[in-house]
């Protein structure tokens, strides 16, 4: 993908394969498999460093839809595997163009801001899902930036959550990175969230 994936490179991947390989991705990125699954959210999140979001702007809406439109835990927890390894890679390009097409993602995940709260309560019992739903929250953050108090209604229950009634405390250190992250991405200083820990 870093080799032959730009359209400047030589022999680069044609548009029409392109389009189709992203297609089959997204189709497959379900697998049983984990070996290979690892492997596909690799890719996916290469392509998506060059194409997403005005090349691939189907992606996020796959994602919500497989986390929305499935029930099981596995499933939503692959898909946002996926979408935090997305933003992930998305978040770490430096030249200022990149900063600003990060910044125009906004749009397409603030469908899924609205549904973390729904998440967050099918994953009552699931640590693994509850720590991936922190870290993609934390992402959001940093990819919302001063827009992040969108979040808020989410973040500061389930903050409240990490810190009162979390037994095993299992869930601190991806709470802490979150509210961490919301204090450095707050348009202003806001007490009520700095008194959550």
């Amino acid at each position: 993908v870093t080799k032959f994936w730009r359209s400047l490179s030589h022999n680069a991947i044609s548009k029409g394969d392109k389009t189709k390989m992203k297609e089959v991705l997204l189709r497959a990125h379900l697998v049983e498999q984990k070996e290979v699954y690892d492997l596909l959210v690799i890719v996916i999140s290469k392509i998506a460093r060059y194409d997403y979001p005005k090349l691939w702007f189907t992606l996020t809406p796959a994602l919500i839809q497989t986390i929305s439109g499935n029930e099981m835990e596995e499933t939503k927890l692959r898909a946002l595997t996926l979408l935090y390894k997305v933003l992930k890679e998305i978040s770490t390009k430096r030249l200022l163009v990149d900063k600003k097409n990060f910044r125009e993602i906004k749009g397409f995940i603030e469908p899924l801001i609205g549904w973390l709260p729904r998440l967050w309560n099918v994953a009552e019992d699931h640590v693994i899902l509850q720590t991936q739903l922190l870290l993609t929250a934390r992402k959001l953050s940093q990819c919302l930036g001063e827009d992040s108090p969108k979040l808020y209604f989410f973040t500061e229950p389930v903050l409240t959550f990490v810190m009162t009634k979390d037994p095993e405390m299992a869930l601190l250190e991806d709470g802490l990175a979150l509210w961490l992250a919301l204090l450095q991405n707050a348009p202003s200083s806001t007490p009520h969230l700095i008194s959550l820990f």
